[in-house]
C-alpha cells in the first residue's frame, strides 16, 4: 500500500491538479473536496443549507434563518415583505417603487454582513414587472446561480443570492375571492366542552341515597343555544332558508332532548 506522505499532491495552494500516481480513490476524493470548496467559496449559505439537511430535526425554522421576498402589487397599490431586515415580517412601502438592499443602514432592504456591500442592489417594480440590479457589488448578485450585470426581470420562485445570503423571492399580482365556508364546518369549528367539564348533578329520590348522573342531554341542549348564539354573527350572510333549517335542526334536537327528560 502506498503512503500518502509520498505524494506531492496540492503543493500549489489552490491547485486543482491531481498527481497521476494517486490511487483512483483518493483522486476522486481530492476531486470531490476542490468542488465543495468552489461551491463554498461561490455559494457558502447554499452549502450551509444542504449540509444542515442532514440533522434538520435539530433545528427549527427559527434556528435556520429562512429569508425571503415577497412582492405585491394589489390594485394601484405596490409593496414589499420580507423578514431580512430584522429577523421579522415587514411590509414596506416605497413611494418610488425601488427598495434598495445593502449594508448602509439606510438600505430599504439592511442586511448586517460583512460580505454584503453598502450599497449592493435593489428590486425595482416596472410595469412590465420587478427587476433586480446590481450596484456594481463586491461579491456580485446572482439569480437562480447566475450572477447579474444589468437590470434582470424576476419571477415567480426565482432564487435571488446577495453576496452569501440566499433566499427566495415571489411574486403576487392578483387576487380571488374565494366562496363562503359551508355552515355544517362553521358549526365544527364551534369550540366544545370536554367531558371532564360537564357538571355533575345529584338527584334525591324520598329518603333514599343520591344517585350520580351525568346529565349530558342537558349540557348538551345548552352547547346548542351557545352554538346558535354564536352564529348570529353570521346572519347577514345566511339566506332566508339556512335560517330556517337551524331553527329546524335546532327545535327537532330540543324535543328530543325533552322526550328524553
Amino acid at each position: 500500500m502506498s503512503n500518502i506522505s509520498e505524494f506531492n499532491f496540492l503543493s500549489v495552494k489552490g491547485s486543482p491538479i491531481v498527481p497521476e500516481s494517486a490511487p483512483e480513490e483518493l483522486r476522486k476524493r481530492l476531486n470531490l473536496y476542490q468542488v465543495f470548496v468552489k461551491l463554498y467559496e461561490n455559494h457558502g449559505s447554499l452549502l450551509e443549507q444542504i449540509l444542515k439537511l442532514e440533522n434538520i430535526s435539530e433545528f427549527s425554522l427559527k434556528d435556520k434563518q429562512c429569508h425571503y421576498i415577497q412582492a405585491i402589487v394589489d390594485s394601484n397599490m405596490v409593496y414589499v415583505t420580507t423578514n431580512l431586515g430584522h429577523g421579522k415580517s415587514q411590509s414596506l412601502l416605497q413611494s418610488q417603487h425601488t427598495w434598495t438592499i445593502g449594508r448602509d443602514r439606510n438600505s430599504a432592504i439592511y442586511l448586517n454582513n460583512k460580505y454584503v456591500s453598502r450599497r449592493h442592489a435593489a428590486i425595482r417594480y416596472m410595469e412590465q414587472g420587478f427587476y433586480l440590479i446590481d450596484f456594481n457589488s463586491t461579491n456580485g448578485t446572482y439569480i437562480n446561480g447566475e450572477q447579474i450585470y444589468h437590470p434582470t426581470k424576476l419571477e415567480d420562485g426565482d432564487s435571488i443570492t446577495v453576496a452569501n445570503i440566499t433566499f427566495p423571492f415571489f411574486m403576487s399580482d392578483n387576487s380571488c375571492m374565494l366562496p363562503t365556508v359551508a355552515l355544517e364546518l362553521l358549526m365544527q369549528l364551534v369550540p366544545k366542552k370536554d367531558d371532564n367539564q360537564i357538571k355533575e348533578h345529584k338527584y334525591y329520590y324520598g329518603g333514599a341515597q343520591p344517585v350520580k348522573l351525568w346529565d349530558r342531554e342537558r349540557e348538551q341542549q345548552g352547547g346548542l343555544v351557545n352554538q346558535i348564539s354564536r352564529l348570529q354573527t353570521f346572519e347577514e350572510q345566511l339566506s332566508q332558508q339556512w335560517k330556517s333549517d337551524i331553527l329546524d335542526r335546532f327545535y327537532s334536537k330540543q324535543a328530543v332532548i325533552e322526550k328524553k327528560l
